[in-house]
């Protein structure tokens, strides 16, 4: 079913508090690190210092979307409505409670006095339930559900690759969709469309836990890491073999779009498909049958080289620049769902 207007209503106005609190802890570490050397923040941190200046000077500038001055300073020169803010976002949802535990922290972690992974990772599973809330925002799942059950109904023997899969968030509706009947025995399953699928991150680390949540369809399941921005061949993988590619929150962690999505073709079959998850940043160029702070759920087709290229406006988005030419030349047309808000400063 799909989600309401008074659904995306509600999530957005949850959005607006998840940035006006993410603007108060940005300007409350940068009130706590005034007398810090800047010149000791280095690599990447630097680069999160400089991002927050940036913040803080939109912020007096009235160029932040969805908050102005005057409600960041209410809340910034009250200690109790403060708190009080901090305390719904953390009881309201997984983003809440990360956003919480992050921000509080974001000073002792540019002076690398905490690690931001352990922060993250090591303390109990509220990264695992915030990427299942993404899957599941607003008309995704629906979205997601309807596309799958057509090609489910339609399709036997796929080859299928997940691209930083993490979690697996995006795993779990695709394989309940594919292979309904897999049992907790792991043999093969009647009525299961996947041949093989093949879960990849850039990292091992969320292996051992995403055997165990999916072990019902070990018989289809083979892990390994890959890295997108590498050569696909050098990695093992074997162009031009697989059906499908999902990527779910992953596309726009990338350096460079235009060798990624070729990297991706260059391992889909003729007429194979990625199917790509992201979120719109605020403020985003966006096409008019998108709102900015939404997800989208987007089918990009692999045709042949010779077949004229349609734009894929989203593709543009994720990549804060024109990406024509990069859609132009590696021969992908698309299809694109709207989705549900999401929030992103």
């Amino acid at each position: 079913m799909l989600a309401s207007d008074e659904d995306n209503t509600a999530y957005r106005v949850i959005v607006r508090r998840l940035q006006l609190a993410s603007v108060l802890f940005v300007t409350n570490a940068l009130e706590q690190l005034k007398d810090y050397p800047a010149e000791k923040i280095e690599g990447h941190f630097a680069k999160y210092y400089d991002w927050c200046l940036k913040v803080q000077d939109d912020l007096h500038n009235g160029a932040l979307p969805h908050l102005d001055f005057d409600d960041w300073k209410r809340y910034a020169e009250d200690e109790d409505l403060r708190n009080d803010l901090f305390n719904r976002i953390a009881e309201e949802n997984a983003d809440g409670r990360l956003l919480v535990r992050m921000g509080t922290n974001l000073a002792p972690v540019l002076r690398k006095e905490v690690d931001p992974l352990q922060l993250m990772f090591g303390e109990d599973s509220v990264l695992q339930e915030l990427y299942k809330n993404m899957v599941e925002s607003g008309n995704l799942p629906a979205l997601l559900k309807a596309y799958l059950d057509i090609v489910h109904h339609n399709s036997v023997n796929l080859k299928i690759l997940e691209i930083g899969a993490g979690t697996g968030s995006l795993t779990a509706p695709v394989l309940e969709a594919l292979s309904p009947n897999a049992a907790d025995d792991g043999l093969p399953s009647a009525g299961s469309a996947i041949a093989t699928y093949t879960y990849t991150d850039v990292s091992s680390a969320f292996f051992e836990r995403a055997k165990e949540r999916f072990k019902k369809w070990r018989n289809v399941l083979e892990f390994r890491t890959f890295n997108i921005e590498s050569d696909a061949a050098e990695q093992g993988l074997e162009l031009g073999s697989y059906d499908f590619i999902f990527a779910g929150n992953v596309i726009h962690a990338t350096a460079d779009l235009k060798k990624v999505l070729s990297n991706l073709r260059s391992l889909l079959k003729p007429r194979g498909r990625l199917v790509m998850h992201e979120g719109i940043r605020q403020g985003s160029e966006a096409p008019s049958c998108l709102q900015p702070d939404q997800h989208v759920l987007t089918l990009l087709p692999r045709r042949p080289p010779l077949a004229a290229p349609v734009f894929w406006p989203i593709v543009r988005m994720v990549a804060q620049r024109r990406a024509e030419p990069e859609m132009v030349s590696i021969h992908f047309q698309g299809r694109m769902g709207c989705g549900a808000p999401c929030s992103r400063i």
